[in-house]
């Protein structure tokens, strides 16, 4: 599987200029590829105006699908939208070659710290998307730290992980430590893409990277707007798997330790 990532300097809820800063960045692409983008890629991390962000999603989503079905790629990226039940949800999403959107991950850790879960639900169900021979899962910022729900997800077969994100610079080497932790301890493909530039509240230095299931880095991208490409190589991750059975020996019994 080839892979992009798309490391991208969203300017505040200016939507058109952002969807149009990305198509150059597709440009070239190889059928089939899976391209990503970061968490809110469209509209930044604007939590002080979640209700644009929100209204700015069908257009947000109509793009990726037509990117996606014109270039016949997989897009994965960060949106503000309504789940089913017309909560606001930070979500990834991720459209198939044919334009066709798969079900939403609605990220489950909101950032309490910026104030995240005062305007938006958390999710509460892991996802599994079918991306050719690989089961991706999607997993937005916050997400990261939490390594349990990463475990359970490889558990059940995922063997991709995607973080998408905009991970702010102050803390820029705890996102490169935790992206190569969850590939180690996952035995999984692991691939981070964050955002860089500014916004009103933070800088971010970009560091979008994709790591092995032995913890390699694969490709990394700078601290500037750009995409790096990789080829990864699903078949081995089983492999490895196989002959160094890590995930076999986990305790589930024991997940709760205390009374």
């Amino acid at each position: 599987m080839n892979i992009r990532l798309l490391q991208t300097e969203p300017k505040w809820l200016a939507v058109d200029a952002n969807l149009q800063a990305v198509e150059p960045m597709l440009e070239g692409i190889a059928p089939g590829t899976l391209a990503v983008l970061p968490e809110l890629f469209a509209t930044g991390f604007a939590m002080d105006d979640a209700e644009r962000m929100a209204e700015a999603s069908p257009q947000i989503l109509a793009w990726m699908g037509r990117q996606a079905a014109a270039r016949e790629i997989y897009l994965m990226g960060g949106v503000a939208a309504r789940d089913d039940d017309g909560h606001l949800c930070n979500q990834a999403i991720l459209f198939n070659p044919d334009g066709q959107a798969n079900p939403a991950y609605s990220k489950i850790h909101l950032f309490t710290p910026s104030d995240e879960d005062m305007v938006m639900t958390a999710g509460d169900q892991l996802v599994g998307w079918e991306v050719d021979d690989a089961i991706l899962g999607p997993m937005v910022c916050y997400d990261l730290r939490f390594p349990l729900y990463f475990s359970l997800a490889a558990q059940e077969g995922v063997d991709l992980f995607c973080v998408i994100a905009n991970w702010p610079a102050a803390r820029a080497d705890h996102f490169d430590v935790l992206l190569r932790a969850r590939a180690i301890e996952n035995q999984a493909y692991v691939i981070g893409v964050n955002r860089t530039g500014s916004d009103p509240h933070h800088e971010y230095l970009g560091g979008s990277v994709a790591y092995s299931p032995t913890g390699d880095c694969l490709v990394r991208a700078g601290s500037a707007p750009a995409f790096v490409e990789a080829a990864l190589d699903l078949d081995s991750v089983q492999e490895y798997r196989e002959s160094f059975p890590v995930l076999d020996d986990g305790r589930p019994e024991l997940e709760s330790l205390l009374p």
